[in-house]
């Protein structure tokens, strides 16, 4: 799939110089974190395109969306920062905000990602370091954002995975937590290859929990813990929070489900997958949220469609284990290590809603 970004175009001259004087420095020297306010450039006319899990793409250029809006499946939107912007973020003023995927990026003098339940601020004495020379990292946002500076000789910079922007001195990748390859071209042909990984970095930002809509019950709190994780993953199906309501909280599962049927599950299982989605019209009746660890055999989690009553898996020896379900979570002991179990989901009249492979 191949993407036509829209055309570089030139800053105010205002911004160009606070840039020169606070972001491009020689010599490895420590930039100020209100560099990282350079990213107003974005306002200026460069929208960047992030591609979600979904390949559900997107340009939108403007204001904050709605209150109750998770607009996650947009791209990067940049505008003015809010007045619930700085007071979550905990400063009286900063330069713009940068909206992509359930991400709100406040750039100001410390800068500050927000999502639907969380705040994260840079550390105070976290570095900027010199990639190679002249391209600075300013800061990498907890969920993957990353942000930094080129010379002003490079024209171009590719990624190895997603996609990345540049707009003068200022380049920005899209939200990704693995280790990504830039390179930098130059005008005279020339190009400066890096590799940032993006979770070493993503430790110098501090987290708490914070929540977008004030005054929620504990009950709506846990509903909107689970629907976040879908939110910054860019789902697009997820539409207006407050169609999501609370179907079972477990003790390692949570299940929120919508009028239609959809339900969609979290799991505190270690080495769980972020959230998991069950729908009416799915040929699978459930899904696996996660296991635990060092379990022999492996004690896997999830959820069911809320017509199942019953699922039991036999592996290829033949041997059966049936699953605990209860309110529409299961555990079960699975054994496939000599291959992929078969999965019988019953109703509560015994009859057969699926019968299959596992995964």
């Amino acid at each position: 799939m191949s993407l036509e970004l829209p055309a570089r175009r030139p800053l105010p001259p205002e911004v160009r110089e606070r840039m020169r004087r606070t972001v491009v420095r020689r010599g490895g020297a420590r930039t100020p974190v209100a560099a990282a306010a350079a990213v107003v450039l974005l306002a200026a006319g460069v929208a960047i395109v992030a591609q979600s899990m979904q390949d559900h793409d997107g340009v939108s250029v403007g204001g904050p969306p709605t209150a109750t809006s998770t607009s996650a499946a947009a791209a990067f939107r940049v505008g003015p920062p809010t007045a619930a912007d700085l007071e979550r973020c905990g400063v009286d003023r900063a330069e713009a905000t940068v909206e992509v995927k359930g991400r709100r990026i406040v750039l100001g003098d410390s800068p500050c990602e927000l999502t639907g339940t969380t705040r994260s601020v840079r550390k105070p004495d976290a570095p900027t370091p010199r990639l190679a020379d002249g391209i600075t990292l300013l800061w990498v946002s907890p969920t993957g954002v990353a942000i930094g500076t080129a010379p002003r000789d490079v024209v171009e910079v590719t990624a190895s995975r997603g996609r990345v922007t540049l707009a003068d001195d200022v380049w920005v990748t899209d939200p990704d937590i693995d280790t990504i390859g830039l390179t930098f071209i130059r005008q005279d042909g020339g190009h400066t290859a890096v590799d940032l990984d993006r979770n070493f970095h993503r430790g110098w930002s501090t987290t708490a929990e914070s929540f977008a809509r004030p005054g929620l019950s504990d009950e709506r709190k846990v509903v909107e813990r689970c629907v976040d994780r879908a939110v910054l993953d860019g789902a697009p199906w997820v539409g207006d929070l407050d169609r999501w309501t609370l179907a079972t909280k477990g003790a390692r599962v949570t299940i929120v489900r919508t009028a239609d049927g959809t339900l969609l599950g979290c799991s505190d299982y270690p080495g769980a997958f972020p959230y998991g989605r069950v729908t009416p019209q799915d040929e699978r009746p459930f899904r696996h949220l996660g296991a635990e660890k060092g379990t022999t055999p492996l004690r896997v989690g999830g959820m069911t469609r809320e017509d199942v009553a019953a699922l039991s898996y036999t592996d290829p020896s033949g041997n059966t284990r049936q699953a605990v379900v209860r309110d529409g979570v299961f555990e079960v002991d699975v054994d496939d290590s000599a291959g992929t179990p078969t999965v019988r989901a019953t109703d509560k009249s015994g009859a057969v809603i699926y019968e299959g492979p596992a995964y």
